[in-house]
């Protein structure tokens, strides 16, 4: 079950053209699913796709699907570093971010802000939204600056997340969709 929701919900990042996806999860047991996402990490070890839980919320979790190579490359792009270290995070240790973000998803009341960033928004789309600016366009995110390349951006994701699930329904396995 797990594998096909990854598929539902972060065909992209599966893909590769985004760095990160985030996403709520049923469970009947924490064990159960930990398990789950120890077997998904085993069988993306030859990638740098990893899945990790953030924390349970009633009878849900809240799973993170990350590309590493592309979030380390993206938090130390100009804007996004100069938002993070704002923030109070040091963009050059990708791992300590993952772990700062986490702690203030767990003890903070609202998701923080500059979660964008570690799903690849644009830095000045996640400024915009920091900032409560008027947003231009709503699709996968709130855009601010360039609605043309959200435009096919998001028209990508679309198209990939319908072309990973006809995959899987066909049979193809999780790690060879990730590829």
């Amino acid at each position: 079950m797990l594998d096909h929701l990854i598929v539902q919900y972060g065909a992209p990042t599966l893909a590769g053209i985004k760095t990160g996806s985030i996403f709520n999860v049923p469970y009947e047991s924490e064990a159960s699913l930990l398990e789950d996402i120890r077997d998904v990490n085993r069988r993306f070890t030859k990638s740098s796709l990893r899945i990790f839980l953030i924390r349970f919320i009633r009878n849900r979790a809240v799973l993170y699907l990350v590309r590493l190579n592309m979030l380390a490359k993206d938090i130390r792009a100009n804007e996004a570093e100069s938002l993070l270290c704002e923030r109070g995070y040091n963009p050059e240790k990708t791992a300590e971010c993952i772990s700062r973000l986490f702690h203030r998803m767990k003890t903070e009341e609202e998701f923080p802000h500059e979660l964008g960033l570690f799903l690849g928004y644009p830095p000045e789309d996640v400024r915009g939204f920091i900032e409560n600016r008027p947003c231009i366009f709503t699709g996968a995110w709130r855009v601010y600056s360039n609605e043309k390349q959200a435009r096919k951006t998001f028209s990508a994701f679309r198209k990939c997340t319908e072309e990973l699930e006809n995959s899987y329904c066909r049979g193809v396995p999780l790690e060879m969709l990730a590829a």
